[in-house]
């Protein structure tokens, strides 16, 4: 059981308190071997005070510990007032269509990598794979580098390449799409009511061009698609993940799950069951975005529970595993 909690612990993304690390934080970090911690506001004053922090946390967690951040520019931003300020997706699309020429768009790619390079980020939670296909979605809109999903997954990934030569890990999201939703899955569980043929003409369109592409990580979206799992949101959803994200569209990358705090998941489920059912789906890494220090242990060892008793989640396990020590992980 220590074993397998120590396995299972290194899953585990965790979002914590404070703007350095804690002695708490600290004894948590030594005694837990998770894969790593994501940034928000609430951790960042400065850029100086960033690097300390993630001089800190790379101290103890080791040089593959991941740090991560959400980075897209436009409204989604976390570095500090000081830091470069980069638009929103939208604007690397229109303006792609406009000049017919990706490289300015890898060039900003690249600036922003080498930035969160140098305050000591390793993984962007960008790009955003989604296309802006419903007008009345209250959380992609500019966020999505176009509405045409061709645009959008060539701009997407001419970003992205620009982030990877920095040496940071892209993530790709939010499988399979959460363009065409009406509601925002941070307040409730979204659907997206479009036949097969719809979806994969437009929402699972840039997914399949990333997952050629090689892209490292892509994060699931609290969604539910009916024409593809009728019950289940793809996070948690076998059928999406297993289904046609490995077996159909052969990707190898590593899936993390979004945060399983969201009201989407925690309405119907606490941390660990989700994390149960987002690892039995296909996730290999669990984001929590808060709550380590208060609840990390606990959430852990109850999913390490389970796993023990389930042969198929012990094989999970073992898969995830594989696939996130084959991470490229940047200083």
């Amino acid at each position: 059981m220590k074993r397998i909690f120590g396995d299972v612990a290194k899953l585990f993304v965790w979002g914590f308190e404070g703007m350095s690390v804690s002695s708490r934080l600290k004894a948590l970090l030594r005694a837990h071997p998770i894969a790593g911690v994501v940034l928000f506001k609430r951790n960042i004053a400065t850029l100086e005070g960033m690097r300390a922090l993630n001089r800190d946390l790379k101290k103890i967690g080791g040089r593959r510990f991941l740090i991560a951040i959400d980075e897209e520019g436009g409204r989604v931003s976390r570095l500090p007032a000081v830091a470069l300020k980069f638009p929103p997706a939208a604007f690397w699309g229109k303006l792609f269509e406009r000049e017919k020429d990706l490289r300015l768009v890898t060039r900003m790619g690249r600036l922003l990598g080498r930035e969160l390079k140098s305050v000591g980020v390793n993984l962007d939670f960008a790009p955003v794979l989604d296309v802006n296909s419903n007008p009345q979605n209250p959380i992609i809109g500019d966020r999505a580098f176009s509405g045409d999903p061709k645009t959008a997954a060539l701009v997407a990934l001419a970003f992205e390449r620009g982030l990877r030569r920095e040496g940071i890990l892209t993530c790709g999201k939010h499988f399979p799409g959460h363009g065409d939703t009406t509601t925002d899955s941070h307040r409730t569980l979204p659907k997206v009511r479009r036949v097969r043929v719809g979806l994969e003409r437009v929402e699972i369109l840039p997914f399949r061009k990333a997952a050629a592409a090689r892209i490292p990580m892509l994060m699931t979206a609290h969604v539910v698609y009916p024409a593809l799992d009728p019950k289940l949101p793809a996070t948690l959803s076998p059928r999406i993940l297993q289904g046609l994200l490995r077996k159909e569209m052969g990707y190898r990358g590593v899936v993390i799950s979004d945060d399983l705090q969201m009201k989407a998941i925690s309405r119907k489920y606490a941390p660990d069951e989700a994390a149960v059912l987002a690892l039995e789906a296909g996730c290999d890494l669990l984001l929590v975005c808060e709550g380590f220090e208060k609840m990390g242990t606990r959430v852990m060892e109850k999913t390490a529970r389970e796993v023990s008793k389930s042969p198929l989640l012990r094989r999970r396990l073992t898969e995830s595993l594989a696939r996130v020590v084959h991470l490229k992980v940047g200083s």
